[in-house]
């Protein structure tokens, strides 16, 4: 007995169109985080927390450029970052429910923002 590859062309589509659209790519993504998650982690949690690390890695290399290369402010760098971070992340996930999403989470984090600065960084010393 003998194995060999056998190789298959194929040949130009003559009538009609693909039906692989990015909708059927995301489902056969989704259907593999949910085969690598083994069904203990939510697929929609998984794809959140990608979105969410590519919009964190986005922004501190923004941050970076900006702040150490050229030289910007923080304040100025950090804005700049953040608005590019928030619009990245809104344009992945799009739509009414993600826009949303994007309004809820800049209103949390401006309230998380101000609570931790008026704790950490803006209290007054205290006299000894």
């Amino acid at each position: 007995m003998r194995v060999a590859e056998v190789p298959y062309h194929f040949r130009a589509r003559r009538v009609g169109v693909s039906k692989l659209e990015a909708n059927v790519e995301l489902e056969y993504l989704f259907l593999l985080v949910d085969k690598f998650a083994g069904g203990v982690i939510p697929t929609r949690f998984v794809v959140f927390a990608l979105i969410g690390s590519l919009g964190f890695v986005l922004h501190m290399a923004v941050l970076a450029a900006l702040h150490f290369e050229s030289r910007a402010s923080f304040a100025a760098a950090q804005i700049i970052a953040a608005f590019t971070g928030m619009t990245f992340n809104f344009l992945l996930k799009a739509g009414i429910a993600g826009c949303l999403a994007g309004i809820c989470g800049m209103a949390i984090t401006s309230v998380w923002n101000y609570a931790v600065n008026t704790v950490l960084t803006w209290r007054r010393a205290r006299p000894v």
